[in-house]
């Protein structure tokens, strides 16, 4: 490589510099704790884990140390110092963030199995605090030990009341946390293969891209709180087919399998092989079985931290579920029209609320309200994708209903043109 394209300089990163900007805000308005609904003590808590990986041709010669105490509340303008004294850093300002996530293994006892989440998991008698469980269950499932040598703590995003049976059963209160890698070298990770069967770093880039959006197909009795018994169940499948979902299609940069998962792909890639010589290795990518699919609850956290991004409509990720069949879909679309307005609406007027100038937040003396040169957006108290969810899943039965009497009139309309037409034949 010639001395000229060896020594050009990277521009640095705007995604980067609104990240800083949002890692800020979320620092200097922390959401208030959600508490646990009655008859429901069950909490659990997620983290999301951002590194910066440093451009090929601007990567750091040496670390820098960092300390922060992650609790300690005098310590909470070093937090944000150490927050702008890391995003000043030069290979910091080109780097590109991502955002570690796991794939759950394959287990029966858990609901989520299988899925795309966050490292995290049910608070613990012993855990201080939500926070702690995050940290705990990070250093557990993943082996990042989150803490200040390794880490800065930047605050929390709204927390939900988990649900099943479409919003009438809670089952938990989901409290996610964010935190920043802070060394240039990434650390290893160490997979638990009996809860993660592997690991994914995915580019926030490629989370924003529209081309990567797609649909989850879930079954509708997996989603009703494993009630009403087999025969229930499978009449349901018949009435109402497979719920879609919003989703994202992940592409990692780079990806962990732990020894179970690992050879669980191995099998799978043997099978797929079995079935097609021509197949390659890197065919087996574009599987639908294969493909990492982000939805569901992750989405949403993932939603509300992007949603914070200027110039980024985040929630555009994210569409309010349905159904497969084409009747289905349409019933639902109508009964929820005048809703899913009236939520844009109120959802719009939240983060207009929220939008503070530039000069108006220079004058509190939180250090990590002054951004210059940018919008400061002030955290929501409420997750975006549970304030248009309220009250779906109610509208979502009422249209059921009408469903099931427009299926009934169809049904009784085409028996009596079948059997008019029958007696005029006799």
């Amino acid at each position: 490589m010639s001395n000229r394209g060896r020594n050009r300089s990277v521009a640095p990163s705007q995604l980067t510099a609104d990240l800083r900007d949002v890692l800020l805000n979320i620092y200097a308005h922390p959401c208030p704790e959600i508490a646990s609904p009655p008859g429901c003590p069950k909490r659990a808590s997620v983290a999301l884990i951002i590194r910066l990986h440093p451009h090929y041709r601007n990567w750091p010669k040496h670390e820098i140390s960092w300390q922060s105490d992650q609790k300690d509340e005098s310590a909470k303008g070093q937090r944000a110092h150490s927050l702008r004294q890391f995003f000043g850093l030069p290979w910091v300002q080109t780097a590109d963030p991502e955002i570690l996530f796991i794939k759950r293994a394959a287990r029966t006892s858990d609901r989520w199995n299988n899925h795309v989440a966050l490292p995290g998991g049910q608070r613990d008698p012993e855990d201080e605090d939500d926070l702690e469980t995050s940290t705990r269950e990070a250093a557990e499932e993943v082996g990042l030990r989150l803490d200040g040598h390794n880490a800065i703590y930047v605050g929390n995003l709204p927390g939900r009341v988990v649900t099943a049976s479409w919003g009438k059963v809670p089952l938990m209160v989901l409290n996610p946390f964010v935190f920043v890698l802070t060394r240039p070298t990434h650390l290893p990770l160490r997979l638990q293969p009996s809860e993660v069967a592997s690991a994914h770093w995915v580019p926030i880039s490629a989370l924003l891209s529209s081309s990567l959006r797609t649909y989850e197909h879930v079954d509708v009795a997996d989603r009703l709180a494993r009630r009403g018994g087999p025969v229930a169940r499978k009449l349901l499948r018949a009435f109402l087919g497979q719920m879609l979902f919003a989703a994202v299609c992940l592409i990692p940069s780079e990806t962990l399998y732990s020894s179970i998962g690992y050879h669980h792909r191995l099998n799978y890639a043997e099978k797929q092989m079995r079935k097609s010589f021509q197949l390659s290795p890197y065919t087996e990518s574009t599987d639908p079985k294969a493909r990492l699919l982000l939805w569901g609850l992750t989405l949403g956290i993932i939603g509300d931290f992007l949603q914070l991004l200027p110039a980024h409509d985040a929630l555009k990720l994210w569409t309010y579920p349905t159904f497969t069949p084409f009747d289905a879909r349409f019933v639902v679309w109508a009964v929820t029209y005048k809703f899913r307005k009236h939520k844009q609406r109120s959802l719009s007027m939240v983060e207009g609320h929220t939008s503070l100038n530039v000069d108006e937040s220079s004058k509190n003396e939180d250090p990590a309200e002054s951004i210059h040169g940018s919008m400061v957006y002030k955290v929501p108290t409420e997750s975006a994708v549970g304030i248009m969810l309220d009250g779906y899943y109610d509208l979502v039965r009422k249209a059921m209903f009408v469903l099931l009497l427009l299926r009934v009139m169809f049904a009784i309309a085409v028996v009596a043109i079948a059997w008019a037409f029958l007696g005029t034949q006799i």
